[in-house]
Formats: C-alpha cells, sequence, structure tokens
C-alpha cells in the first residue's frame, strides 16, 4: 500500500506542476487583456476630451464674435452676426488617430453601447465639417445645435474606467 501511494505521489508531481503553470499563466494572460483594455479606454477617453475641448474653443470663438445674435433660416451673407462669425471660424480638425488605430481592439474594451457611442460621436464631428462645408439651408442652426449637443452629452466613456 505504501508503494501505492509514493508511486502516486511521484505521478501527481508533474500532473500538478501543470495545472499550476497552467492557471498562473490564464492568470497573466487575463491581468494583460484587462491591462490593454484599460489603456485603450484611456486613449479613446483621452482624444474624446482633446475633441470636445476644440470644440468648447470654437464654439467660444463663435459666441464671442455672434454677440448673441438670433438664429434665422435661410440667412443671406452679412445679414446677421452669427452668420458671419461662423463663416469666420473654421472648425478645428478633429482627432480620429486613437479611434481608428485602435478600431481592432475596440471591441473588447468596450461594452456594446460604449462602441455605439463613440462611434456616434465621431460620426457627429465629421457631420458638424460637412455642414458646414456645404453652407445651404439652415447649415448656421445645425452646426452650432450639432456642436451644442456634442458638449452637452460631454465624453461617452465618462463615468468607468
Amino acid at each position: 500500500m505504501d508503494e501505492t501511494v509514493k508511486t502516486l505521489i511521484e505521478v501527481s508531481k508533474p500532473l500538478l506542476g501543470v495545472l499550476v503553470g497552467y492557471f498562473l499563466n490564464a492568470y497573466r494572460l487575463r491581468w494583460r487583456e484587462r491591462k490593454v483594455e484599460s489603456n485603450v479606454r484611456a486613449l479613446l477617453r483621452l482624444e474624446v476630451d482633446e475633441n470636445l475641448a476644440n470644440l468648447r474653443y470654437y464654439k467660444s470663438g463663435v459666441d464671442v464674435r455672434s454677440a448673441g445674435a438670433p438664429y434665422q433660416d435661410d440667412v443671406l451673407p452679412g445679414q446677421m452676426p452669427l452668420a458671419n462669425s461662423l463663416s469666420g471660424v473654421r472648425l478645428p480638425e478633429w482627432n480620429h488617430q486613437s479611434y481608428k488605430s485602435l478600431l481592432s481592439s475596440i471591441p473588447n474594451a468596450l461594452n456594446p453601447e460604449e462602441i455605439i457611442k463613440i462611434y456616434r460621436f465621431h460620426a457627429q464631428l465629421d457631420e458638424l465639417g460637412l455642414i458646414q462645408e456645404r453652407k445651404h439651408g439652415a447649415w448656421l442652426k445645425e452646426v452650432n445645435e450639432g456642436a451644442a449637443k456634442l458638449l452637452n452629452d460631454g465624453n461617452p466613456l465618462e463615468g468607468r474606467t
């Protein structure tokens, strides 16, 4: 009986070593995945914050130049201060570098709702630029309202790390 126990112990040692190694490796991999997820979230948050800061700067420049002028659809050039202020202030260049370069990592770092929010945020920034380039119809109101909505909504990734 003692020989059987000794044999079982001797056979179990390598198996136990393999199991311990497997679990340590799994723990290390999960720790690394979480670190990558956290880093992706941080980079995206920084990029969104930078774009929002640029949008605030743009909006403050428009607000200062327009001095509270009212909105009016189908404005003729030079007819009102807001039209002049929006025409003279170009939207900033939006930063999409982190969003584009981390696109393959985003599904692992964000939940489905956050993926939709971050996509819409970047799409809305691009839409503001397209509206300003078109300059027809109620574009003044659309740009100003779009900018206000983005600023009001804030960073879609705030609150969760």
